[in-house]
């Protein structure tokens, strides 16, 4: 996965400040969500798990993005219907308030 030419400064100063930590990894959803770029040009949203690790003498890291786009698709819908639900619960309430009267 390649980043947003606007996104590469700040993507490497996280990697260079991770590399001086102390933690050896960190796992999706421990930092925001970044934006990365596919093959197309197109950006989309994603996240990452990062670990690094010594091999004779040299820091190496490993990156296991996850491009989150179905994620976001699917959240929308959950909170349309949980829109729809509320809306419903609300009018059923109006309802029975009148029914009062």
């Amino acid at each position: 996965m390649l980043l947003p030419s606007r996104a590469r400064k700040k993507h490497r100063d996280h990697i260079e400040k991770f590399a001086r930590s102390p933690t050896p990894r960190r796992l999706k959803n421990s930092r925001a969500e970044i934006a990365g770029l596919n093959k197309a040009g197109t950006e989309f949203p994603a996240d990452a798990s990062i670990s690094k690790f010594d091999v004779g003498g040299e820091r190496l890291f490993t990156v296991f993005p996850r491009d989150l786009a179905e994620q976001k698709v699917a959240e929308e819908h959950i909170d349309e219907i949980a829109d729809h639900l509320y809306s419903c619960h609300n009018r059923q309430n109006y309802i029975d308030v009148w029914k009062l009267h």
